[in-house]
């Protein structure tokens, strides 16, 4: 059984999501939340069994690698679209 989909919480969580549509937390970013925040709750969840697989965990952690990749591109396109407003304004002449 492999995950249908990712979802990443406004906390930063990213779960996959079983093809039951249970939201099971990715064991590398509850570690790193659990490191940042000091709170360990963040891989309880309604549990369907899905995320107890091997294989699953895997599959899990391969899409968390790839939205994490999709995340870190989405911002480095937003920073590049910020400096070249900056360039823009900054080579305007003033007045």
């Amino acid at each position: 059984m492999k995950p249908v989909t990712t979802n990443r919480r406004a906390t930063g969580l990213i779960e996959a999501i079983c093809e039951h549509g249970v939201g099971h937390p990715v064991y590398g970013s509850v570690d790193w939340l659990i490191k940042v925040s000091g709170d360990d709750t963040f891989g309880i969840h309604a549990c369907d069994g899905c995320c107890k697989d091997n294989e699953w965990q895997i599959d899990t952690l391969k899409a968390s690698v790839r939205r994490a990749n999709e995340i870190i591109y989405q911002q480095k396109e937003t920073l590049m679209r910020v400096k070249t407003m900056k360039e823009f304004f900054d080579d305007r002449p003033n007045g």
